[in-house]
């Protein structure tokens, strides 16, 4: 029970749907607990290890969307940088022929 208690909700839900139960998201924690527990199939140490299943493909996929979206910030911040520099040479190569011009 210990380790049901410890888990998320969302993992609960996850694991309550790898189980074959039919939940609701709108059932709290301890209902979601409870339902796992009144499953026919229920076996301590085999949910134990399928929640840590669950737990573990959840965390890897969070922190694969959070690398993905440092990636995308990066890349938005290289483009601006590149339109910095273009426009701060566009402007140079600008006065540079005023110059030119008045020197005429």
């Amino acid at each position: 029970m210990a380790f049901l208690a410890k888990a998320q909700k969302v993992d609960l839900l996850s694991l309550a749907a790898e189980v074959g139960l039919d939940v609701s998201p709108n059932l709290g924690s301890l209902e979601l607990i409870t339902l796992i527990q009144s499953s026919a199939d229920y076996e301590q140490e085999t949910f134990k290890y399928i929640l840590k299943a669950v737990t573990s493909a959840r965390i890897q996929k969070e922190k694969e969307q959070k690398e993905e979206r440092e990636r995308e910030e990066k890349g938005g911040e290289i483009k601006r940088e590149n339109l910095r520099l273009k426009k701060e040479k566009r402007e140079k190569c600008a006065s540079k022929e005023k110059e030119k011009e008045r020197e005429n």
